[in-house]
């Protein structure tokens, strides 16, 4: 028995267009849980140390959090001179969870304004993430 199609709603395209939408959204939701990515970021990326007198090693603590949904993993860190040191956890930092990269400056061979800037790579896609410091270093008396 044939149906005349022309009396009824029934659209073949634009159901399969419909049903086609769906999937690909439905496929974008997945992904995005599925194969997230990590993201390393730090709620202050800037610190001024202020003044400090020759010959002191200066310590600055930066919070770093992983607002990604995989593990992040610090890498390596890349300093403008051998006057600074860094170090950080060298364990995953699992999503939502906050680490704290400590940023060592010896100010022996420094005087007068300090602009410094560390590089931390890590497996954030987003790139290396910045960290800068800066501030006066005085003669001793």
């Amino acid at each position: 028995m044939q149906t005349d199609r022309s009396d009824t709603n029934f659209n073949p395209p634009s159901c399969r267009r419909g049903i086609f939408y769906f999937a690909s959204l439905l496929c974008l939701l997945l992904c995005g849980q599925l194969g997230g990515q990590p993201k390393a970021e730090i709620a202050e990326p800037k610190h001024n140390f202020g003044k400090a007198r020759k010959g002191a090693v200066v310590m600055m603590h930066y919070e770093l959090v992983n607002k990604g949904n995989q593990p992040l993993l610090l890498a390596d860190a890349e300093v403008e001179c051998e006057c600074t040191k860094v170090n950080w956890t060298r364990e995953p930092v699992l999503p939502g969870a906050r680490t704290t990269v400590t940023v060592s400056f010896d100010t022996r061979n420094a005087l007068g304004r300090q602009d410094r800037t560390v590089i931390l790579r890590s497996n954030d896609p987003a790139g290396p993430t910045s960290l800068r410091f800066k501030g006066t270093v005085a003669k001793k008396k």
